[in-house]
């Protein structure tokens, strides 16, 4: 998926037209970023689901947060610790965001590249702004919420999350937001 840039539309316009995408086009925005950091956030995006201002804000996720972790059943997660949920009107709280990807996934390739480009563990990964984050995926005509809802599908799809299991790890405070993405049609996101 290359930019789109010759039908540039603003930030309110993208946001409106929400829409699922599938993971190979995800790969493939990435692929085509030149920049590591902005390769790492889009990977990051989808791989924790998480809203824009939860990785570019106050409290974003750091070095030390990444953990690859092995279950009972010998299966290996990339896990990020402790990402700060940020939703108006609720108390900010923390969740592990799990992501069912061994370490030489491309999505967490990208993640653990720009990770070790930092010195310090107590850096941010990403220290930009969350309009920034905005204007890196504006010339592919979607937004970061695109992601998390592409990501909230995935965890439906390939890992079968139950509803409730969505909704905590994505953070939000209304299952009904969870089965608005799980039960949207869409042809396939697995590509």
């Amino acid at each position: 998926m290359m930019p789109r840039t010759s039908s540039r539309l603003s930030a309110e316009d993208l946001y409106k037209k929400r829409q699922l995408i599938k993971k190979s086009d995800i790969l493939n925005i990435i692929n085509d970023l030149d920049n590591q950091k902005y390769r790492a956030f889009v990977a990051m995006l989808f791989i924790t689901g998480a809203r824009i201002s939860e990785i570019t804000r106050p409290g974003k996720i750091k070095k030390y947060q990444l953990e690859n972790v092995q279950d009972s059943k010998g299966k290996k997660w990339f896990v990020v610790r402790q990402v700060r949920v940020l939703k108006s009107g609720i108390k900010p709280k923390y969740t592990d965001r799990v992501a069912k990807y061994e370490y030489d996934h491309p999505f967490i390739i990208e993640i653990l590249n720009h990770a070790h480009s930092i010195i310090n563990d107590d850096k941010p990964l990403f220290t930009f702004n969350r309009q920034f984050g905005y204007r890196i995926l504006q010339p592919y005509l979607i937004t970061p919420h695109d992601i998390r809802a592409t990501r909230a599908r995935d965890y439906d799809l390939t890992y079968k999350f139950s509803v409730p299991k969505i909704q905590r790890t994505i953070g939000w405070a209304d299952p009904t937001m969870v089965t608005r993405y799980i039960n949207m049609n869409v042809e396939s996101i697995i590509g």
